[in-house]
């Protein structure tokens, strides 16, 4: 089972995946950045800093902006 991958829809805070063919630890893999970190961002008990949201938007293909609405 696939769990959704944070930075959902942000316009109304549902959980929907920005790449639904992206688990959490391949997008935690390919932002380089601990899975246990990015399940934590989802959840929203942390904040990753500036450098994460950078490597975050990279990994899916996104404009940094769209982690900040």
């Amino acid at each position: 089972m696939r769990t959704p991958v944070w930075a959902a829809d942000v316009m109304t805070r549902d959980v929907v995946t920005l790449s639904p063919e992206m688990t959490v630890e391949a997008a935690a893999d390919k932002a380089d950045v601990d899975v246990v970190d990015l399940r934590a961002w989802e959840a929203s008990h942390e904040q990753p800093s500036i450098a994460q949201l950078r490597r975050l938007a990279d990994a899916y293909k996104r404009p940094l902006v769209v982690f900040s609405l």
